[in-house]
């Protein structure tokens, strides 16, 4: 039994050092988390990284302006486009036709799903297939 416990006794002694020397480079990042230099640092690859994807076309285009949206979602105007937006959506889906489930009233099979006609007709309705 002990001869078994032996390798993995010197593993954990010899990777005991290797973890220590880990958890202090560990310590000195997060020391230096908040340093000029590190903050600098970070900027700077950010900058960085914006420009080489500006620069492979990679751009996201104009910045939003939340608060402008924020404001304008009272205003009638946006009211009525969101209502059209509505209206188209619905329109495509009376053209593509009405799909699987769609106007079916769930709450009323919700509310009798455990009684015994509901369960007849289901196993009536599979037994057909």
């Amino acid at each position: 039994m002990n001869k078994a416990l032996i390798p993995f006794a010197i593993a954990a002694l010899s990777a005991a050092p290797l973890s220590v020397a880990q958890a202090d480079d560990y310590l000195a990042q997060r020391q230096n988390l908040d340093s000029f230099e590190q903050i600098q640092a970070s900027y700077q690859e950010a900058v960085a990284q914006g420009q080489r994807a500006r620069a492979a076309g990679n751009d996201q285009g104009a910045p939003r302006d939340y608060l402008a949206q924020r404001l304008n979602q009272d205003q009638a105007q946006f009211i009525a486009a969101e209502y059209r937006d509505l209206e188209a959506q619905q329109e495509v889906v009376k053209a593509e036709g009405n799909p699987a489930g769609a106007g079916r009233d769930y709450l009323n099979e919700r509310q009798n799903l455990d009684s015994p006609q509901h369960i007849s007709e289901v196993l009536s309705n599979l037994g057909q297939s």
